[in-house]
């Protein structure tokens, strides 16, 4: 029998037959491109071939006249046939789907294809017929993982699934370039996932939804010499060295993606391309450690306006890990009994106004900056962690919690029970010591407290509950108040006859010696990027006469660790020019001006220019210490 070259759908010998709606394709769907960037990149990094060197991806769009295109014209009756299937079953929106392609391929004068090509990567090994290793894993498998390194990213098979998403005809090639005992051996196979159908060739026979382009008989790959011109011309363009390429065709991915796979590739494998373990090209634009911090923020302003086939919440959530790493206020390492090293970055920032740990592994892809057991935090600033495990016992570990989306750890994941136990106990050790870190550098200063507008300053007892499905930390249903009055104080000193007392004890400890405890700190502050440092000069006129004292809003006083008569004043104004800025103790009958230090001499007021709907921030002195006090801050007219 004559052994020849084209596509075969293998029949199914009245086994299972195949629907159209593969669920692994179906999963990366949604948010197409972020998908196969995801997954593509992920399975290059697991196939390092020289660890001094970065793993290279290429991504770019390729037009290829169709008599050039061999032998894929005859995917269409495979086509036509899976949607006659769909007709007799009453799928109208699978059939227009097949209809779709098929017009593609009719209609069209040229093939559009969406070409992936990586280098410094081993290639996709193993042998050729035989059920394992790269090569059979991704061109044969269902649901096979074949990873090559431990702290892989892939784990469950599905990935390699991802990129038919992008193709109109559900159809992919594959070309792989790999060396065997320093020979060089070049490797090509079509697949195409469609349905069960009548065979074209064989009436009332009935075929696999998957089908092969390659040698028909025993779908067996095209070797060296034989791979058609156009795959390996592509390839040369972009590098002679060993590696993968694969090709989309029929592709809906255009020029004007180039922008979303480029935030794509930031937002998820930052921490990868900064530690020199990847480099990814985008059409002509290279993505390397040297130009990465200023292609970070050339993304985040693309990211508004160029948001098609990307995850962009995700995507978003991923720059605050990537901000954390680059603006990081502190830096170190830790070493995890049987979990091995990990290495993290913290934010305290005053713009940041949540608490969160992204967690990547070995590899270096952001997994998720919602890990189990590390959402929720009392008794701490907020700020932003980015951790990456090092360990291979922890990045192992972490690799079976993984889910199929690589975008959470899940415990139910690992079958048996003595297994999952363990590796609970694991975890756990690990989430406890990642506390520390944050209770070590993120602990709530005694001192520290947030003034809000009208009453709220009331309500920073609030419990922190989850109380709602997806366990974002929100203000409870519960409210609890302590007992925490101001007492006129036994000694006039300053303020003879005013009702407040510059008490040494701890904020939120009441007079009689309960010890309250802050439960959280209240309402979150704006985020303002826009925030203007100013600086303030003395001055003992609080305003001109019959001036209206004007109240600034979301006003944030952090005192100073050093000494608790220095501190950090943030506020945001609702006027524009110079003005006196007072600031105010509130007791239960009103307020009183507090006496501050500038310029070595002591004020009532400081001169300052502020700018409506600005946020503004600026160091001050207090003659006593204030940090006992719920204090308020104005402007008043000069």
């Amino acid at each position: 029998m004559q052994n020849m070259i084209g596509w075969n759908f293998p029949p199914n010998n009245d086994g299972l037959a195949a629907g159209a709606n593969d669920g692994a394709i179906d999963a990366f769907a949604g948010k197409r491109l972020s998908s196969v960037v995801r997954e593509v990149i992920q399975n290059s990094l697991d196939a390092k071939k020289y660890d001094d060197q970065p793993v290279n991806l290429h991504f770019s769009k390729q037009t290829l006249n169709k008599e050039e295109f061999i032998g894929f014209s005859s995917i269409e009756t495979h086509l036509l046939k899976s949607r006659d299937m769909a007709a007799k079953q009453d799928l109208t929106d699978v059939m227009k789907f097949y209809e779709h392609g098929i017009d593609k391929i009719s209609q069209s004068e040229n093939v559009d294809l969406f070409c992936i090509h990586d280098f410094n990567t081993k290639g996709l090994t193993g042998p050729l017929n035989e059920p394992f290793g790269p090569w059979f894993a991704i061109t044969k498998g269902a649901g096979i993982s074949q990873k090559s390194t431990i702290g892989s990213l892939g784990s469950f098979g599905h990935g390699s699934k991802a990129p038919f998403a992008f193709s109109d005809t559900r159809s992919a090639f594959y070309y792989t370039k790999i060396e065997i005992e320093d020979e060089f051996e070049e490797r090509f196979q079509g697949k195409s996932i469609l349905q069960t159908h009548e065979s074209p060739k064989q009436p009332g026979v009935y075929t696999q939804g998957t089908g092969f382009f390659g040698h028909t008989e025993g779908n067996k790959p095209l070797l060296n010499e034989e791979i058609p011109s156009w795959a390996r011309s592509f390839r040369s363009q972009v590098t002679p060295e060993t590696g993968t390429s694969i090709y989309l065709p029929y592709t809906s991915y255009d020029f004007d993606l180039y922008p979303e796979t480029k935030i794509t590739v930031v937002a998820n494998f930052f921490y990868a391309i900064i530690s020199g373990e990847l480099e990814v090209t985008i059409g002509d634009e290279k993505i390397h450690k040297e130009n990465l911090i200023n292609t970070f923020y050339d993304c985040l302003k693309l990211v508004e306006s160029e948001q098609d086939e990307i995850d962009v919440a995700h995507i978003k959530e991923c720059f605050e890990s990537a901000k954390t790493i680059i603006e990081h206020t502190h830096h170190n390492a830790q070493e995890i009994q049987n979990f091995g090293k990990i290495l993290w970055w913290m934010r305290l920032d005053e713009d940041i106004n949540w608490r969160a740990v992204g967690i990547a592994r070995s590899s270096g892809m952001l997994v998720t900056r919602k890990p189990i057991q590390l959402e929720r935090f009392k008794g701490v600033k907020n700020f932003d962690l980015f951790i990456c495990v090092q360990g291979a016992k922890g990045s192992e570990l972490l690799k079976t919690l993984e889910n199929p989306t690589h975008d959470n750890f899940e415990f139910d994941r690992i079958k048996i029970d003595s297994d999952r136990k363990e590796a609970q106990r694991r975890y756990k050790l690990f989430a406890k010591k990642v506390r520390e870190v944050i209770n070590s550098y993120a602990a709530l200063e005694i001192s520290e407290e947030e003034s809000l507008e009208t009453l709220s300053f009331l309500f920073n007892e609030v419990n922190e509950e989850i109380s709602n499905s997806d366990e974002k930390t929100e203000r409870g249903r519960k409210l609890k108040l302590l007992p925490a009055t101001f007492y006129r104080s036994p000694k006039s000193g300053n303020y003879s006859g005013s009702e407040l007392e510059f008490l040494e004890d701890n904020f939120g400890r009441g007079r009689t010696g309960g010890a309250g405890e802050v439960k959280t700190k209240g309402g979150s502050i704006p985020d303002d990027d826009g925030k203007i440092k100013i600086a303030g000069t003395p001055s003992n006129e609080s305003g001109k006469d019959g001036s209206k004292a004007i109240l600034v809003s979301n006003l944030r006083i952090n005192h100073s660790n050093e000494t608790a008569k220095m501190a950090k004043v943030f506020f945001d104004a609702n006027v524009s020019g110079d003005f006196n800025l007072s600031v105010h103790a509130v007791g239960e009958h009103g307020s009183e001006v507090l006496p501050l230090i500038a310029n070595n001499q002591e004020t009532k007021a400081l001169k300052v220019s502020v700018e409506a709907g600005k946020r503004h921030s600026l160091e001050i002195g207090f003659v006593n210490s204030a940090s006992s006090f719920v204090l308020e801050a104005k402007l008043n007219e000069i």
